[in-house]
């Protein structure tokens, strides 16, 4: 039997091969790591020996031809990393340079160094990017076990690469929460980078259901997002079921909304977290009206003050994120317009929750009152006049405007609650008027 063994002279070369590769790699490795770590990360021999492939890999590359003579010059960077990968780099230095850029993500978020890590953490989904068919992965690095991997494992095995740095990043954006510290607010510095870092997977996967890879950074990042939501949402009520409704204080009942207010305005006031704050908000108002207790508090106005904002967004956002809430919007608007002291200002809160919840029961008798009133504010001014003055064309003229006026106002009211109790008392004083002045109100005038 005869063995193919290589030649002493293959050997030789290939050795030699090795060696270059090592002395490639001493020489040009740590000054491309300090480049691209902005001085932040140091290398020695050994760890650039270890690296070595990723140096023979990029000399390939047409980026290469870029990057060695800027290696020496500080001021140049990153600018040539861009122009870099606009020259193009193969696989093998993509996955070279995922992991590299991971590991410095890692390394700034322990130093709270945010701007580098949000740059490391975009070049490494950059080069996962590049990476995200996974063909190269099941070819290269995968062989030894790609053969006994199903579809479905494989896909699982790309969408679970980048878990440890979203772990991360879910780990600091819930501690800036402080949700033990509730009337604190939130560290902002490392909220914002947190939160842009779960952001960017979106940024940079533009299709994210291509891939397996895509498909679960992005809804890694997703899940991260809704459970940081979730956990204020946990908080909130979690606060509020520790309180005793019949002996709370406002300030205590203000203060767990204040600091779920305060996180969510963090987290960017996601939807999600929104319609959870309003739906409790509005639980506990009923709850304390049940109790007689809304007024010895006085929690309405101050409430509603907070809750406005966010129904404000809630109606602004629309579709799916505002889809179920009309209700709700609706009794907040109607709560506000309880303790208004404008008449105006309360019509105004009523046809506002007409106009988000038509037909809301509600909103619909309230203004039916409060349309009775402004009516009979008419009729009173009418009343006034003596009846003399009927026998005046001037008078009469002045007055039917007060009575077309308390006319229309009758049957709007009649029209948005039949059932109101005082509507035929108002029908009668109109009447009386009309006669009295021998009029006849616009409603009813034949064009």
């Amino acid at each position: 039997m005869k063995l193919d063994l290589p030649s002493p002279g293959a050997l030789l070369e290939e050795k030699k091969g090795r060696i270059a590769a090592l002395l490639d790699a001493e020489l040009y490795l740590p000054r491309l790591v300090e480049q691209l770590s902005a001085g932040f990360m140091e290398i020695d021999s050994s760890t650039a020996a270890r690296w070595a492939g990723w140096i023979v890999s990029l000399r390939d590359d047409p980026a290469w031809s870029i990057v060695e003579p800027a290696l020496s010059t500080p001021g140049a960077w990153p600018e040539v990393w861009q122009q870099a990968r606009k020259a193009g780099f193969s696989e093998t230095t993509e996955h070279h340079q995922a992991i590299f850029f991971t590991r410095l993500f890692e390394r700034a978020i322990d130093e709270s160094q945010y701007a580098l890590a949000d740059h490391s953490w975009t070049e490494a989904l950059e080069s996962w990017k590049s990476l995200s068919d996974g063909n190269y992965l099941r070819r290269v690095i995968l062989a030894p076990v790609a053969d006994e991997l199903t579809d479905d494992q494989f896909d699982q095995v790309l969408a679970a690469l980048v878990d440890g740095p979203l772990a991360l990043l879910g780990n600091l954006a819930k501690t800036s929460l402080r949700l033990e510290s509730w009337s604190s607010a939130p560290a902002r510095r490392p909220m914002r980078f947190a939160l842009a870092g779960l952001n960017r997977p979106a940024q940079i996967f533009s299709e994210p259901a291509d891939s397996a890879l895509a498909a679960g950074v992005c809804e890694g990042a997703s899940l991260m997002t809704e459970r940081l939501n979730q956990l204020v949402s946990d908080e909130l009520g979690s606060r509020l079921d520790s309180l005793d409704l019949v002996t709370a204080t406002l300030a205590e009942l203000l203060d767990a909304f204040d600091g779920a207010l305060l996180r969510s305005e963090a987290l960017d006031n996601p939807p999600q977290l929104e319609r959870s704050i309003l739906r409790r908000g509005l639980a506990l108002i009923w709850d304390l009206r049940e109790m007689e207790r809304d007024d010895e508090l006085g929690i309405t106005p101050p409430l509603v003050e907070r809750l406005e904002p966010v129904t404000a967004r809630l109606r602004e956002a629309g579709g799916d994120d505002f889809f179920g809430l009309q209700g709700a919007v609706a009794d907040l608007m109607v709560f506000k317009g309880e303790e208004s002291l404008s008449l105006d200002a309360r019509q105004q809160a009523f046809e506002q929750a007409l106009d988000v919840c038509p037909g809301h029961r509600n909103a619909s008798r309230l203004l039916s009152y409060l349309l009775l009133e402004r009516a009979n504010r008419d009729l009173l001014k009418t009343a006034t006049v003596p009846a003399a003055g009927a026998r005046i064309g001037l008078v009469r003229r002045q007055i039917k405007p007060l009575v077309d006026r308390a006319s229309e106002a009758i049957t709007q009211a009649e029209e948005l609650y039949p059932e109101n109790d005082l509507l035929d008392r108002y029908r009668e004083d109109l009447q009386e008027e009309i006669e009295r002045f021998k009029l006849v109100p616009e409603a009813d005038r034949e064009d």
